[in-house]
């Protein structure tokens, strides 16, 4: 059966957060993973090793915990601080359950023995994480395109962050060892 140990077996680390996915495109960034894994497991896999965010949503994570962090000295904040601060509030609570030995173990510990698997709340922190980087650039888009051309500019700059940010999160070896002319047959 599946004892309280889960809930401190299937936890995630901040660093396979903002690590490179396994298997990334450039081969130095997946290696540095690889080795983390290696380092942390012993080689073994475990299912928080999927929840790597990618560079986009690593950089709304980090913004949006500096944002909560640093909302505790401000005196006054603004629409677009405070929705960042919220959303780095609620990235803090889900890593203080998800984190080994965070409170996702006590909780276990103390109550309830069939709540496992803590490494999920990844999902969350990845949307909490892309709704602070949609913040950042309505902001970003706000000044920018001020101008007649800053929209055009805007638009490109757009649409190629959407596209790094998918090769990203996309393995070189998606289609899992088949070649593309093999996968459309």
């Amino acid at each position: 059966g599946r004892g309280p140990y889960a809930a401190e077996y299937y936890t995630v680390r901040f660093l396979q957060l903002i690590l490179p996915i396994t298997g990334h495109r450039i081969k130095r960034l997946g290696a540095i993973t690889q080795q983390y894994v290696t380092w942390v497991s012993g080689g073994m896999t475990w299912e928080s090793q999927t929840a790597a965010l990618g560079f986009t949503m690593a950089v709304g994570l980090v913004v949006s915990l500096l944002a909560a962090l640093l909302s505790v000295r401000r005196k006054k904040a603004n629409d677009f601080t405070e929705k960042l601060s919220v959303l780095g509030l609620l990235n803090m609570i889900c890593l203080v359950f998800a984190i080994p030995g965070g409170l996702g173990c006590v909780v276990v510990a103390l109550t309830f023995h069939g709540i496992r698997c803590y490494c999920r709340l990844s999902v969350y922190i990845a949307t909490f994480s892309i709704m602070a980087v949609a913040l950042l650039l309505d902001k970003a888009q706000a000044i920018v395109c001020r101008r007649r051309a800053g929209k055009a500019v805007f638009s490109v700059l757009l649409a190629g962050l959407m596209v790094a940010a998918v090769a990203d999160q996309t393995p070189v070896n998606m289609l899992g060892g088949c070649d593309a002319s093999k996968a459309e047959q």
